[in-house]
């Protein structure tokens, strides 16, 4: 076989393998349900609702920390402290210096 027949098998087989977990999980969910029902309950009410997303996930944030020396660089305060706050941090400031008032 040469290697555009072998990409083609490989895609149909993909879909054919996506296409049974779907199966097997709609049939996993039909047979929770089922039982769930048995004891007088919804499968929801045993295994709780989907928690939603957060309305801000994912927006920036306004910055909470600016650099003493160029105003321009901030931090909004999450993930990972840059550089300049670090330095600052080992030289022996506080966080509240770095404050934006």
């Amino acid at each position: 076989m040469r290697r555009k027949q072998l990409d083609a098998l490989r895609l149909k087989i993909e879909a054919k393998l996506n296409d049974m977990d779907n199966r097997d999980k709609q049939a996993a969910i039909a047979s929770a349900e089922a039982a769930a029902k048995g004891y007088g309950f919804t499968l929801n009410e045993l295994v709780g609702q989907p928690k939603k997303k957060r309305k801000d996930a994912g927006k920036p944030t306004s910055p909470k920390y600016k650099h003493p020396d160029n105003p321009a660089v901030t931090w909004s305060g999450r993930g990972r402290k840059p550089a300049w706050i670090k330095e600052g941090l080992e030289s022996g400031k506080s966080l509240e210096e770095y404050l934006i008032r």
